[in-house]
């Protein structure tokens, strides 16, 4: 922003940009404080739904005050700026704390009981964030956490309170709606949805749970939950697959809160947690435990005792009469034999007060608690096994060890003691069992099933797997590999005979069924197939200059073969073709199936380069405002079809986010159809030109009938490089209700 003020506050600098919006540092010269001003960006200024999401932002999060969530002062526009001024925080996103590495217990629990506490008082005001993970939390340089971003939140109201029941409640269909308007806004991000927000499905305080849950399973282990290499893996992911044990990948964090996180991330929210109020006490639980059950203590034993000392009495002057010298001789025998045995016990003695007192006071106990059973080797030496009663004393020599407890089933523990002379030590260690492994992915193929009548239900060894959806068309039912009976039933059709078919893994096997009616079926006729039909047969445009392309575009029903003539051949039953003929050229198109076959034409023009007016925009039109036409043409041949890749061909400046986005709102639908009525010729100035159109999109969502148009007033801008033109941007906005006239 090239201003220095903006309203009553005085721009610092440039803090970030992300998502809709861009954040600088600002001082309120009312109130003498510093603040952060989040602006709506240029990109999303004149979008009506972007404007309608950065208010829900300021609404929702100024109608919470709670010290876990970022204070927003107001909402204001000056010269056209649109603004939100909150507070303005010190330190780094819970993103940039994690860096890729698993958090230690004590600032993991402390994170966690505040944002959910946050979560909690955001629910108690019936409002849902929709839009947790790590880079919408914030933690401060004195470690509070703050809930960023609600601009996607959703606030429940009254039935009376109709005045915002539009802007706050968005249906599935609205969801759609709005990815397709808007590329590049996903209502949610992708790795932390919950599966029923993944569908679409209605939302609930249990959603933010679901997705704090994967924010816990990252700051646990230091990774994502659920991945996948694009969009729709990851959403595949997060409906039905497992993500990895916590306690292979950070074994130190504790049991009862890897049981937390394992049942936050349950994909059936009936099972799972039903309040933020539950999971804050079971978090704040497991922080009391941890606090209250030290790992390891240091016990002094008592002093041993020294052994007194034995010492030899003094000799006592005899006052007996001399002694015959024989009888002298064999007393000093006896005294030597004496003395002898007396410097023996000594010895003894001495080595057994040398053994308890001196070695006993260089050795250690160490006291290990554990399961029993389980094996302590202290630097690679087996040196004993934990008793049944849980305990097991091993005797060491003072300094550092190595030890390891391993028991079958198991996870083997490791960690490294210090033992102190004469100090008894103890180490408490639980075993956690080991996961049972995964079971190996099932080797899956396909059934492909035709019948004659429409809503026949397909029996696949007497169970239901589904309904034929139209005559004579293909119905594909995935099956694990194996061998099958396959019937077809019908209320007033006879049931067909099984057949038996052998499914391979990937690989696909068709097998095909004629139902008749059951009233008097000796004397009915099978039913003859429905005939094929061409929907439609067009060219982008009835007319091109010779060496310019053209686009031919079919769609077909009941149709199994078709061809394209001249010089074209077999193609698709419905799609569409680039054609670049050196002269005027009728095109047949021949479609055959069972029920017979049907043709349609068109006719290309082709007028020759010499009847050009020029390079130059005129009044009746030029190769400008054709070529402006052809680009649209395929801008609108790619959405039809669903293809990024030719999208981003027609659509150079689209950047990776917006194509994301797209492609994630693709993985919901069934098909699309974008037509737009401009009026006029576009309006060209050397390298740049607009057009505005009236822009009508048609989509089926997976699962669901056909749900009524959507309708703007779309301006498209191009520019032209390398002598062809681009689409460079699209604004616009709705110009009705779904349905309405355009």
């Amino acid at each position: 922003m090239d201003r220095e003020t903006i309203s009553h506050y005085r721009l610092l600098g440039k803090l970030g940009s992300g998502g809709m919006g861009v954040v600088y540092a600002a001082e309120d010269l009312k109130l003498g404080r510093k603040v952060a001003l989040k602006f709506l960006s240029d990109e999303y200024s004149r979008d009506p739904v972007a404007g309608h999401r950065f208010e829900r932002e300021a609404r929702a999060a100024s109608a919470l005050n709670h010290p876990n969530i970022c204070t927003i002062y107001e909402i204001d526009e000056c010269d056209g700026y649109r603004f939100i001024a909150m507070e303005l925080l010190q330190g780094a996103t819970l993103r940039d704390r994690i860096a890729g590495e698993p958090m230690q217990r004590d600032p993991l629990l402390d994170f966690a009981i505040q944002i959910i506490s946050g979560l909690e008082a955001a629910h108690s005001a019936e409002i849902i964030h929709r839009d947790i993970k790590p880079a919408n939390i914030f933690v401060t340089q004195r470690g509070y956490v703050k809930l960023l971003d609600f601009g996607l939140a959703k606030l429940s109201v009254d039935a009376g309170q109709a005045l915002e029941t539009a802007a706050e409640t968005l249906s599935s269909d609205a969801v759609v709606k709005e990815h397709l308007t808007m590329p590049g806004v996903p209502l949610g991000t992708v790795a932390y949805m919950s599966p029923e927000q993944a569908l679409g499905e209605p939302l609930d305080a249990r959603s933010d749970l679901f997705s704090f849950g994967a924010v816990l399973y990252q700051m646990a282990t230091g990774r994502h939950a659920f991945i996948g290499n694009t969009s729709a893996g990851t959403v595949d992911a997060i409906l039905h697959k497992t993500p990895l044990p916590i306690a292979r990948l950070n074994p130190e964090l504790p049991p009862e809160l890897q049981s937390i996180i394992n049942k936050a991330l349950e994909k059936d929210r009936n099972l799972r947690y039903q309040t933020a109020a539950d999971l804050r006490c079971d978090l704040l639980r497991v922080k009391r435990d941890s606090e209250s059950s030290p790992a390891l203590m240091v016990t002094h034993d008592r002093p041993t005792k020294p052994i007194p000392e034995i010492a030899p009495s003094k000799a006592i002057p005899s006052t007996r009469p001399e002694v015959d010298p024989q009888i002298r001789r064999s007393r000093r025998t006896l005294a030597f034999g004496a003395g002898a045995l007396a410097l023996a016990v000594v010895a003894i003695l001495a080595l057994w007060w040398w053994r308890v007192t001196v070695s006993s006071a260089t050795d250690a106990n160490l006291r290990i608690q554990s399961n029993p059973g389980a094996q302590v080797i202290i630097d690679e030496k087996a040196l004993g096994t934990v008793a049944p009663d849980g305990t097991a004393t091993i005797k060491v020599a003072p300094g550092k060890h190595s030890l390891r407890l391993s028991l079958q089933g198991y996870e083997p523990y490791s960690t490294s003691v210090t033992a102190n002379q004469g100090e008894r030590q103890s180490l408490i260690a639980a075993l956690h069992p080991l996961s049972p492994p995964l079971p190996p992915p099932a080797a899956e193929g396909s059934l492909l099933v035709r019948s004659n009548v429409t809503g026949a239900e397909i029996m696949v060894d007497g169970q239901s797997r589904g309904f034929t959806e139209q005559a004579n068309q293909i119905m594909k039912v995935p099956l694990d590999q194996g061998i099958y009976r396959i019937q077809l039933k019908k209320p007033g059709y006879k049931d067909s005979a099984e057949q038996q078919t052998e499914i391979i893994a990937n690989r696909e096997n068709q097998v095909g069924f004629i139902l008749v009616p059951s009233a008097d079926s000796a004397s009915v006729a099978v039913l003859k197939p429905s005939p094929p039909a061409i929907v439609s047969f067009t060219a982008s445009q009835s007319k091109i200059t010779m060496g310019q392309t053209a686009s031919l575009k079919w769609s077909t029903q009941n149709v199994t073969e078709a061809r394209i003539e001249p010089g074209i051949g077999t193609v698709s039953p419905s799609g569409a073709h680039d054609v670049s003929p050196s002269q005027t050229t009728t095109y047949l198109l021949t479609g055959k199936g069972s029920g017979g076959s049907t043709t349609a034409k068109v006719s290309l023009a082709v007028v020759p380069k010499s009847l050009e007016t020029g390079s130059i925009t005129t009044a009746s039109g030029s190769s400008d405002a054709q070529g402006i036409q052809e680009t649209l043409a395929r801008f609108k041949g790619a959405y039809d079809s669903m293809d990024i890749n030719a999208l981003r061909r027609e659509w150079p400046s689209l950047t990776q986010t917006h194509a994301d986005a797209i492609r994630t709102t693709f993985v919901g639908l069934k098909s699309i159809r974008l037509n737009d009525a401009c009026d006029g010729l576009p309006a060209i100035s050397g390298d740049r030109a607009m057009w505005t159109c009236r822009e009508t999109i048609t989509y089926v969502i997976k699962g669901q009938h056909q749900i009524p148009a959507v309708r703007h007033t779309i301006t498209f801008y191009f520019k032209r490089a390398g002598g062809k033109w681009f689409v460079d941007r699209r604004e616009g906005a709705a110009n009705g209700k779904p349905g309405a006239p355009g």
